[in-house]
């Protein structure tokens, strides 16, 4: 029996939580400019597109291509929260 690919649980995965990453990193928006981190805010301004476009590619069978622009935007965007608001913040464990 041959085994399937990992690509339709990709799909699964980013189709299950595309919707949530948008909606978190759109309310972050609000709270990081509020609490006075203008490029944490405006990161997220970024991010939206960036999970709306793998939100996309995945619909458009594209789910490797998609996963690893989430990913990328996951990494950078601990990184980014970690360096400017401390460990305490508790952004790196996005990463686990």
């Amino acid at each position: 029996m041959a085994e399937s690919s990992p690509e339709p649980r990709v799909a699964v995965v980013i189709r299950s939580s595309a919707w949530l990453g948008i909606a978190a990193h759109a309310g972050f928006i609000p709270l990081f400019w509020l609490a006075g981190y203008p490029l944490l805010a405006a990161f997220n301004v970024l991010s939206v597109p960036i999970w709306v476009f793998a939100w996309l590619l995945n619909r458009r069978a594209m789910s490797t291509l998609a996963m690893w622009l989430l990913s990328l935007e996951v990494v950078v965007h601990a990184a980014l929260a970690v360096t400017l608001l401390g460990w305490n913040s508790g952004f790196q464990y996005y990463l686990g």
